[in-house]
């Protein structure tokens, strides 16, 4: 792995989280994926380029290092390898990269993806908002609920349904 926390295969690179530079690595090729392991844990995990000469980068690797540095997101190729990101960055936060460093890293740690965000940030666009702010953003992801799957009504919830009916009625 380089300076630049990628890794090269044929002649692509790959982005793999900062906090691995210097360290030993393993890497898989598969026919459509790079996966990129520490030990046994996979910690990078890539479509495939069969184009020559990319930049395959994801900008959460680099989160650590932003935070750091917070002046060198404006111009770097994790942010312009997302054209969303860029776009929010450039319209919202331009003058504030440390409060757009911490939503990408609120997002990362919620597993929150682009179309989440989009659709928040629409939402408050929408509404009339003048300016945005991370926190507006946090508030209105952290509000968002999360689906619960149906309990499927098999013989266990129906024995179970009539044994509180019991218990009901002799309650009562």
């Amino acid at each position: 792995m380089d300076k630049y926390s990628t890794i090269s295969y044929r002649t692509n690179r790959y982005s793999v989280p900062d906090r691995l530079v210097g360290k030993f690595i393993h890497v898989k090729i598969l026919s459509r994926r790079i996966q990129i392991f520490e030990l046994n844990d996979i910690v990078a995990s890539h479509e495939r380029s069969y184009k020559t000469h990319q930049w395959v980068i994801c900008i959460e690797h680099y989160l650590r290092t932003f935070k750091q540095k917070p002046g060198a997101l404006s111009g770097s190729v994790a942010l312009a390898s997302s054209v969303y990101l860029k776009q929010l960055f450039l319209t919202h936060f331009e003058n504030e990269a440390r409060d757009f460093i911490d939503l990408l890293d609120y997002c990362h740690k919620n597993q929150i993806n682009n179309e989440q965000l989009e659709a928040v940030v629409n939402r408050l666009n929408a509404s009339g908002v003048r300016q945005l702010s991370t926190e507006m953003i946090i508030v209105l992801l952290g509000n968002q609920s999360i689906p619960t799957p149906p309990i499927p009504f098999d013989h266990i919830a129906h024995l179970s349904k009539k044994q509180l009916s019991e218990q009901t009625s002799l309650l009562n």
